[in-house]
């Protein structure tokens, strides 16, 4: 199983970053890490981050993440709280248009998910501890 791990660039180092990526290898997935896994994007993701990107550095970050996406049969979806999610969400409703498997992390500060991702979402966890101990919501 290839999976695609989906988040906004403002987790990029983060602990709980680090922690999906090591939940995720502990078990074994073979992840995909947009953010470490496209050298076409060397200094795009800091100009992005920055806000001082050009339309040509917004083409190669979505061009590579949608063949990326191509390669993978699955995607992770991190959306946290307090992130920039444009772009997670783009590639959640990308990967579940083109038939991929999607695992989704998220809920809203008031604890409950949005709906997008309720119906996008093959698999629905609310917090990072409730994914680590495979806990998902039941519909």
């Amino acid at each position: 199983m290839r999976v695609y791990f989906a988040h906004p660039y403002d987790t990029i180092g983060t602990p709980d970053e680090k922690r999906l990526l090591g939940i995720m290898k502990e078990d074994g997935w073979n992840v995909l890490n947009p953010f470490e896994n496209n050298p076409k994007d060397v200094g795009v993701i800091e100009r992005i981050k920055s806000g001082k990107f050009t339309l040509k550095d917004a083409r190669i970050l979505v061009t590579n993440d949608l063949l990326s996406l191509g390669h993978c049969d699955t995607v992770l979806v991190w959306i946290p709280n307090s992130s920039q999610t444009v772009g997670t969400i783009c590639e959640m409703v990308y990967a579940r248009k083109h038939g991929l498997f999607v695992i989704a992390i998220h809920s809203t500060i008031d604890g409950g998910p949005h709906a997008w991702v309720v119906d996008h979402a093959d698999l629905l966890y609310l917090t990072i501890d409730d994914f680590a101990a495979d806990r998902p919501v039941q519909w």
